[in-house]
């Protein structure tokens, strides 16, 4: 209880900073588009940066946290493919979809499992980086049968078998950037839907991510 009433007390005073950074950001764009300057790659690197620390306090609080769901019956494949609109192509990664199941109605709260399909594009796209990867290429694929599922998968260099008995540790990173919180904190949060989550890796060949969630019927949609 204790933690949780401190980590909202500190997610509230870094996120006052950081909507006056973000918000002087958008001040100067207009500025440097009126005046002919060519500054879209630092501006990039600032908008990039002020989301890394957004979803570092939305990691602390998603796990320190767990909140209430709020469900709505949802179309999986216009939903990932929104998300996938909005998180945008990586420079230099290639982002392939291969959604099969545009009929197939699940019970998501929206706004918070848009944060673990962020997550798990962050984690792939932060592979793929961190190695001289021949293959820059993310697939986002949906499934309905034989269950439904959501399938991120990388041509990144994979993960090792002792790292892969960690990653959903709480406080566990390889990374140099980052709490260790946002795979337990998205985890956390498909458990909540009911679903699970598997990750598969060979080292040099890649991870698969595999998010199962129950189906909605369409009765229960209705109801």
């Amino acid at each position: 209880s204790a933690l949780g009433e401190l980590t909202a007390t500190v997610a509230h005073e870094f996120r006052n900073p950081l909507s006056a950074i973000s918000n002087t950001v958008y001040t100067l764009k207009e500025v440097a588009a009126a005046h002919g300057l060519a500054l879209e790659r630092l501006f990039a690197r600032l908008d990039r940066n002020i989301m890394r620390c957004e979803h570092l306090i939305a990691d602390l609080l998603d796990f320190t946290q767990p909140r209430q769901l709020r469900q709505q019956p949802t179309r999986l494949d216009p939903w990932v493919g929104d998300v996938l609109d909005k998180y945008g192509a990586p420079d230099g990664i290639e982002v392939v979809r291969r959604l099969a199941a545009p009929e197939t109605l699940v019970a998501l709260d929206r706004d918070r499992f848009q944060r673990v399909l962020s997550n798990m594009l962050d984690n792939a796209v932060e592979a793929i980086r961190s190695a001289a990867c021949t293959e820059r290429r993310i697939t986002v694929s949906t499934v309905a049968v034989p269950s439904v599922a959501i399938v991120i998968e990388d041509t990144g260099p994979g993960i090792d078998a002792e790292t892969m008995t960690k990653i959903f540790e709480p406080l566990f990173s390889t990374k140099s950037f980052g709490t260790g919180l946002g795979l337990p904190a998205a985890k956390q949060i498909i458990e909540q839907h009911g679903g699970t989550v598997s990750v598969a890796s060979d080292v040099g060949a890649g991870t698969r991510v595999r998010i199962a969630l129950a189906p909605l019927s369409a009765d229960r949609a209705v109801a």
